[in-house]
């Protein structure tokens, strides 16, 4: 009702002026909170959400780390074989140059 205005209606009465005040203030109040409550709802879920996700990071992190600490020891024990293996082979080699020498020796002095 375009009627419907303090103004308007203080020329009436001051009481139905505030009381008209106040339902207009109710109406837009409650227009208002039709459109934020949606969102402040939505902003609780996206919070939620987003706390779970968080969680599960802070969980898949500590998991690559922990990862990250078992490849380190593999490697580090791939290495020390590695090393060890290329050790042997040398001490191998070096062994069978010793018979090699050692056969040679055998033959020319039993020749």
């Amino acid at each position: 009702d375009p009627e419907f205005q303090p103004d308007l209606v203080a020329s009436k009465s001051y009481a139905a002026a505030g009381l008209c005040s106040w339902v207009l203030n109710i109406v837009k109040f409650y227009e208002v909170y039709c459109e934020v409550e949606p969102k402040r709802q939505a902003l609780s879920k996206a919070n939620a959400e987003l706390g779970a996700a968080q969680e599960k990071l802070t969980a898949i992190k500590s998991k690559i780390n922990h990862l990250n600490e078992n490849l380190a020891k593999l490697t580090a024990k791939f290495e020390k074989a590695t090393a060890d293996k290329v050790k042997c082979q040398q001490e191998a080699e070096s062994t069978a140059r010793t018979i090699s020498l050692a056969n040679r020796l055998v033959r020319t002095t039993a020749g």
